[in-house]
């Protein structure tokens, strides 16, 4: 039997000195309102494009802890995705096999438990770099900015878009009164966020072109 239990996902937060002998981050995100520490740079841009999929509705960095505490193992992250539970570990690309040979019983468990516990590379997630920077600025936005509301400017943006589809990000700021671009841009990542937008940023930093899409 498992000895941890997968109906209850949590953050185990890291020991002050492991802290120091990793690549460690600390970011608060949205569909993890809590500070999330991360040990490398690819689970933090993990953490950034499970943001940035609409399907995904929540995600708790090192969720679970297998074995003793001392010695044991923490997966890097586990999210909700269309219902379906997941599990992820990251690794370098020479290691995702071994990994997954290594992890293959509790794998192999997890999957009794519907849980889907996937090895990934952390090339996989480096190669994605610009898109999950540019859903790290939004996120930041959308945190530093969470008490406003944003609803009216919503259904402008939604109405417009529908009339002409697509559009830039100077063009939803710019040609509007100064004192509401904040508003505007806020109310934007909101809806790209839902699924509702979709903001073309894969490929180069977020900018006054990046263009705008009603989906």
């Amino acid at each position: 039997m498992l000895a941890v239990d997968l109906r209850n996902p949590h953050q185990h937060l890291t020991k002050v000195g492991f802290k120091k002998k990793c690549d460690f981050y600390a970011q608060q995100f949205v569909k993890f309102p809590d500070v999330g520490q991360f040990h490398s740079y690819a689970e933090l841009l993990h953490a950034a494009l499970l943001e940035s999929d609409p399907g995904v509705s929540h995600f708790i960095p090192q969720p679970y802890q297998f074995g003793k505490r001392r010695n044991g193992y923490k997966p890097d992250c586990f999210y909700l995705k269309n219902g379906q539970r997941f599990l992820v570990e990251l690794r370098p690309e020479k290691r995702v096999q071994k990994s997954e040979e290594k992890l293959a019983p509790i794998i192999a468990q997890c999957a009794r438990y519907k849980v889907q516990f996937n090895v990934i590379s952390n090339e996989s997630i480096l190669v994605q770099e610009t898109h999950a920077r540019n859903w790290l600025d939004i996120v930041r936005y959308l945190v530093q900015w969470q008490d406003y509301s944003t609803e009216q400017y919503e259904q402008e943006l939604l109405h417009e878009l529908i009339d002409i589809n697509t559009v830039t990000l100077g063009e939803v700021i710019q040609e509007r009164q100064s004192r509401y671009s904040h508003l505007l841009e806020l109310a934007l990542y909101r809806l790209a966020h839902r699924g509702l937008v979709q903001i073309q940023c894969e490929d180069s930093p977020l900018n006054f072109e990046t263009r705008i899409v009603s989906l």
